[in-house]
């Protein structure tokens, strides 16, 4: 039977090793964003940090590269780089805390009968599981005041980014965030109507 609670309280275990092992051996690099991330499909669940420190030492090994010396320096090439999950050296870095978390939601998939409906509402009760870890970080206020909460995937729209911090982070972090990311208005009021429908 797929229980929501469970996946919630395996999501959080998880979450919380990942903060408490990345503070014992990353304690003196800044995090701006922390993120839960997952396949367009949510089969699965990692951990997903950035850190400034971080963000520059890949922006410095980028500018190493033939094809991407027209950044030119290495304020431009953090900026290109800031938002980009996979490019942190601390992405996945912890992924083996959400072994069983993902282990569940393997059971989940072979639970949930092969019909549009039941796949949207899998998606949905992972996502907002998802949704309420990371809030419970933010509120418990196990990261700073400043950093970003999210749900990533590897492809996805500053819209959809945008749509999914909106439901976990504080006022002015997302102001914050908003300014740093290209949103269209039309195309992001079209997808908090139809987010967890299969219109396109």
């Amino acid at each position: 039977m797929i229980s929501s609670k469970k996946l919630q309280s395996l999501l959080k275990q998880a979450t919380y090793k990942t903060l408490d092992a990345f503070h014992h051996d990353y304690g003196d690099e800044h995090i701006y964003i922390l993120s839960l991330f997952t396949s367009g499909d949510y089969r699965y669940v990692v951990d997903s940090i950035s850190t400034t420190e971080g963000l520059k030492r890949v922006a410095q090994k980028y500018l190493t590269y033939p094809n991407f010396q027209d950044w030119g320096e290495i304020n431009t090439a953090m900026e290109k780089l800031k938002w980009s999950q996979p490019d942190s050296p601390h992405h996945i870095r912890y992924q083996y805390f959400f072994d069983d978390a993902n282990e569940l939601i393997e059971t989940f998939w072979e639970e949930t009968p092969e019909t549009d409906d039941d796949y949207m509402k899998t998606c949905q009760l992972i996502h907002e599981s998802c949704e309420l870890v990371l809030r419970d970080v933010r509120d418990k206020d196990l990261v700073a005041d400043d950093v970003v909460l999210n749900i990533l995937m590897g492809d996805q729209s500053d819209e959809e980014r945008y749509i999914n911090a909106e439901r976990i982070n504080r006022p002015d972090v997302l102001r914050q965030y908003r300014k740093e990311l290209v949103i269209d208005e039309v195309r992001l009021e079209y997808l908090r109507r139809t987010y967890w429908s299969w219109n396109d």
